[in-house]
């Protein structure tokens, strides 16, 4: 989500019903809705099922939802007008992330170290598809992803927290994963998404705009984000076993600024044997989505077998439209009154069937970049407002600039000026207004600028672009010689360079 250029020697950066089944008799019912009816895994040595989404959601619409009804909501002027708070207003729309949460947090039949496991714990993470891809490589093997042995996965600092300092240090790292459906994760594995060799070969196909395969409309991508509860974050004098933890305080009435966690001198305190107690700010761990810490998570962190590790937030996105969905959750004390960038409205429209820690969550949401919604191509932010959506744990801390030198990151996340890179050879505002700040961001215009730039790693930061709230052309002049990548920022942050693969293991072969 970042790119840079040379301004005066050095390196700019700017970034970016359905059924309620009870009773036994409707069982298996209850199966079909969950998907374990139709599990995309068969092996016997997988050691749990990555379940797909169900094919109708809480509210009785059909999942992939069809995009004429989407777009149809989305191109509601009744809903246009967002001036006074920035923020989605459509009920349609908000029912719609209220759904899709619902899907992603319900309970399967599958479990892993003797802990049930919710729909979205079930599915892919990249190192999944990393490791399927080079044994396929590699040794030739016929592996497919439904025979492969899983854990939950290795734990990382979300790639945001690479530009600047953004990780709360007052309170312990937060960590995450990206999850794929098994519908994206075939469509990754299948047309071989994470090899080099791909995408340069895209690169060099002729075509004017060069773009991998559309993901399926089923397709759902997620990065959720969870905060491990180690002795550091131990305060006994709350109670015996009281984890101290940042929550967000909302903007504050001053949403132009840096505000990361280590600013909001706000928190609560988690206990895992006791109750909860509102006025005490304690709170019991099933308030949280959480699960405990394995073998391969305590190898991958400073964390220990047995530790809980909670939900914080997460990003959630799924390919029902042409430029995705996008809803984004986080933690909150006051579900039910939540800060901005969600609101009592967005949280009103929440299902009664969710269970009691997902009940917790708050939702921002947005499906398009600025209202009116405008066109692919040749639309503009001239005479529309901001739609922000973001997310507190992720994005609240971007400030607007940013220095890169010797790949490390100084100051802010954002550019000042030229949004696109003198791609246009303006600011891009919305209306008169310039967003520079993580408060004032939207998902789809930062992932939409998604894409391989050939010849740039992607270790270095200069092959990412993360951008504020504003308009983007599909065709803007500045996706010449990328290739674009269905806005999917994972694909390039997980890219492996095949043909060196290749390389070592044949030199290693040749050794034995």
């Amino acid at each position: 989500m970042l790119k840079s250029i040379k301004i005066n020697g050095l390196t700019v950066v700017i970034l970016l019903t359905t059924m309620l089944f009870t009773s036994c008799k409707k069982e298996q019912a209850k199966e079909e809705y969950m998907g374990v009816n139709n599990p995309v895994t068969t092996a016997n040595s997988v050691t749990f099922k990555a379940v797909p989404m169900p094919k109708k959601l809480i509210s009785g619409l059909a999942f992939p939802t069809d995009s004429i009804l989407i777009n149809k909501w989305i191109s509601n002027p009744k809903y246009d007008n967002v001036k006074a708070g920035n923020f989605e207003n459509n009920p349609d729309v908000i029912n719609h992330g209220w759904d899709i949460w619902h899907a992603l947090t319900a309970y399967t039949n599958e479990s892993y170290d003797n802990q049930k496991l919710r729909r979205f714990e079930t599915w892919y993470t990249p190192d999944d598809l990393k490791k399927a891809l080079t044994d396929q490589l590699v040794n030739k093997s016929k592996v497919s992803l439904k025979s492969m042995k899983r854990n939950r996965g290795k734990l990382k600092t979300p790639s945001q927290f690479h530009i600047g300092k953004n990780i709360n240090t007052s309170t312990g790292d937060i960590v995450s994963f990206v999850k794929y459906d098994p519908s994206s994760a075939n469509h990754i594995f299948d047309n071989k998404l994470f090899f080099k060799s791909k995408l340069n070969a895209i690169s060099k196909s002729g075509a004017t705009f060069p773009e991998i395969t559309d993901f399926p409309t089923s397709g759902v991508t997620l990065k959720p984000i969870f905060d491990p509860l180690s002795e550091a974050d131990l305060v006994k004098e709350k109670c015996a076993d009281c984890y101290k933890i940042a929550v967000w305080p909302g903007e504050q009435n001053n949403p132009e600024r840096k505000f990361g966690e280590d600013d909001w001198n706000t928190f609560v305190y988690v206990t895992l044997t006791g109750k909860t107690d509102n006025e005490k700010l304690i709170y019991s761990v099933n308030e949280f989505i959480h699960f405990k810490a394995d073998e391969a998570i305590s190898k991958s962190r400073d964390i220990k077998v047995g530790d809980f590790l909670i939900l914080r937030a997460m990003h959630v996105t799924t390919r029902e439209i042409k430029r995705w969905t996008w809803q984004t959750f986080w933690w909150s004390p006051n579900p039910n009154s939540p800060f901005k960038p969600s609101s009592e409205t967005t949280a009103s429209y929440k299902p009664d069937q969710l269970d009691h820690a997902s009940k917790h969550y708050a939702m921002a949401i947005a499906y398009s970049m600025v209202k009116p919604a405008q066109p692919y191509y040749n639309g503009s932010g001239k005479g529309a407002n901001s739609l922000y959506a973001y997310n507190p744990y992720l994005e609240a801390s971007f400030g607007p600039y940013q220095v890169i030198k010797d790949d490390i990151a100084i100051g802010g996340t954002f550019s000042t000026a030229d949004q696109y890179i003198q791609a246009y050879g303006i600011d891009q505002k919305v209306g008169t207004k310039l967003n520079q700040f993580g408060m004032q961001t939207n998902c789809m215009s930062c992932h939409g600028q998604a894409r391989y730039i050939p010849g740039i790693t992607t270790t270095d930061s200069s092959s990412h672009l993360y951008i504020t709230d504003q308009y983007f052309d599909l065709k803007a002049p500045y996706f010449k010689g990328a290739v674009k990548l269905d806005f999917t920022w994972s694909i390039q942050g997980n890219l492996m360079d095949d043909k060196e693969l290749v390389s070592s293991h044949d030199e290693s072969a040749a050794l034995k």
